[in-house]
């Protein structure tokens, strides 16, 4: 087995949108017996080539997938990469295997808006006092 080879790299990866059900979605299929899922849910391997910027080798990705043995489906989930265009999507033909499939979570806007709404007040990202209609204005 060659390091980084496609045998040790994901060959589902779930992409999407913040807020979109990828944790859920993650969460789920790991619990499935022929699926081995990353340590961390977002590993942002291809994150880079949306910045214009150099991947990491392929081992550093390929390290987090050591621990599957035998599983049909390794699996990471970076949201992320669904922004990412055609250099991310280049970047994940040409080094993953051709059997790879990308599993793309969206969700109904309004809805995807009010969760992502009270994710930032309830981390301090905005103010507690700030109401949804304000928070729109200002977005």
């Amino acid at each position: 087995m060659t390091m980084g080879g496609p045998e040790q790299l994901p060959n589902l990866i779930i992409a999407g949108v913040s807020k979109g059900g990828t944790t859920s979605l993650f969460r789920y299929l790991a619990q499935h017996p022929d699926i081995c899922p990353s340590p961390i849910k977002e590993l942002r391997y291809f994150e880079p080539l949306r910045y214009g910027e150099p991947l990491a080798p392929i081992e550093s990705y390929a390290r987090h997938f050591e621990h599957c043995t035998g599983q049909g489906y390794r699996m990471e989930a970076t949201p992320s990469y669904f922004g990412g265009g055609r250099p991310v999507a280049t970047a994940m033909r040409d080094s993953l295997d051709d059997d790879a499939r990308v599993l793309v979570c969206l969700r109904e806007p309004v809805q995807r808006c009010w969760s992502w709404y009270q994710f930032v007040r309830g981390r301090a990202r905005i103010p507690k006092a700030m109401g949804f209609e304000r928070y729109l204005d200002t977005c």
